[in-house]
């Protein structure tokens, strides 16, 4: 039995930002766009159970 397809999400208000990627073109994902600690973890722990 196929385990279906996670996706998290997390707004653009979320938590503290790497503001190098504020004025550039380049696309950050989630894992190095936010700094905040709890955030890191939340990320972390997702990577670690294969959510997407």
């Amino acid at each position: 039995m196929a385990i279906p397809s996670r996706r998290i999400y997390i707004t653009h208000c979320s938590a503290k930002k790497d503001l190098s990627f504020k004025d550039v073109e380049t696309k950050a994902t989630p894992d190095k766009l936010y700094t905040a600690t709890p955030t890191q973890r939340f990320i972390k722990r997702c990577k670690d159970l294969e959510v997407t």
